[in-house]
């Protein structure tokens, strides 16, 4: 019986290896707004990811092992800015940023890693301690309005084109701070930081920074299947979403569902993960122009999971 488990164990990990839930990675890159800042590296706990970042620039995505960090950014050996711990979960990308003019922070946030096919999506960072509220607008339309300093903003799908933006101060139209000529394309993601600072000029002053990244392996189309996760079993606590290996950083309680998001149609393998990194998968086909929500339901010593697809026009759940 010993012999019997113990080759289930090391099927089970050969298993978890082979889908990639073992040492699975994240993405992060780094992004220099610190107004005034020396060229700086990015640190992971002591593992420097990247190096001599000047300011207003930013790094591409690399990948690091999953888990929990502590961030900080240096610069000639000495420390600039110490962020908060994060987690970071194995198949999702970050951005990280250091801005600030006398008060420094170092800031995290998660990046959406589906594009659209026939646009682009733009959000926006006020990233600027000493640029007060700012208007984004682009063909003297005001696209996002009435940032103030730290704030995130939502993506917005903009159609491709080549386009003139603008940063103007909220409280005055008269008053543009920056003018850029900017060629959205389609299947990219852009982080947009307001960097800089009111009182100076130049390279220093207010400004837009764009952030790009080109979504094509993972860009969504109305033809593709669309899936969302559901979490209907009682007792299983917080999960996240599980496909082909990849983890779905989703944090589903008991009776909470995703979004939908375009995937890969094909056979998949997909499932769930509770916070012990526990995982039950199910093999299930996904077909274009479909829509599916992914089902855990049942107690949680009997967990049952399930596929389901929905009607393409009205998205009512059909068990078929």
């Amino acid at each position: 019986e010993l012999q019997r488990q113990m080759r289930f164990l090391v099927a089970f990990v050969l298993a978890l290896v082979s889908i990639g839930l073992v040492n699975a990675q994240a993405q992060v890159r780094f992004v220099h707004a610190i107004v005034g800042g020396d060229n700086a590296d990015f640190q992971l706990d002591d593992n420097t990811v990247f190096s001599n970042v000047d300011y207003a620039t930013d790094t591409t995505y690399d990948s690091v092992d999953a888990g929990t960090y502590t961030p900080r950014v240096t610069s000639g050996g000495n420390t600039v800015v110490i962020g908060d711990p994060v987690s970071l979960t194995s198949g999702n990308m970050y951005t990280f940023y250091a801005w600030g003019s006398e008060n420094l922070v170092l800031s995290v946030i998660q990046d959406d890693r589906f594009g659209q096919a026939e646009t682009g999506r733009i959000r926006v960072i006020h990233a600027a301690e000493n640029v007060g509220m700012v208007d984004v607008v682009r063909e003297k339309s005001t696209q996002f309005d009435d940032l103030v300093s730290g704030q995130v903003d939502a993506y917005q799908c903009t159609a491709h084109n080549t386009w003139v933006y603008s940063l103007r101060k909220a409280t005055s139209n008269s008053v543009n701070y920056d003018f850029q000529n900017v060629r959205v394309q389609k299947c990219h993601i852009y982080n947009v930081f307001v960097i800089g600072d009111e009182s100076e000029d130049g390279n220093d002053g207010p400004r837009l920074l764009w952030v790009p990244y080109d979504s094509k392996d993972n860009c969504g189309n109305n033809a593709g299947p669309r899936v969302r996760f559901l979490n209907l079993s009682p007792g299983t606590g917080i999960l996240d979403g599980v496909i082909d290996g990849r983890v779905k950083n989703l944090n589903l309680a008991p009776r909470e569902y995703s979004l939908f998001e375009t995937e890969t149609p094909g056979t998949h393998e997909v499932g769930f993960m509770d916070t012990a990194g526990i995982s039950v998968t199910t093999t299930t086909e996904w077909k274009d122009n479909k829509w599916y929500t992914v089902v855990v339901y049942g107690p949680n010593s009997h967990p049952r999971w399930k596929s389901t697809r929905l009607n393409s026009s009205h998205r009512t759940i059909s068990y078929a």
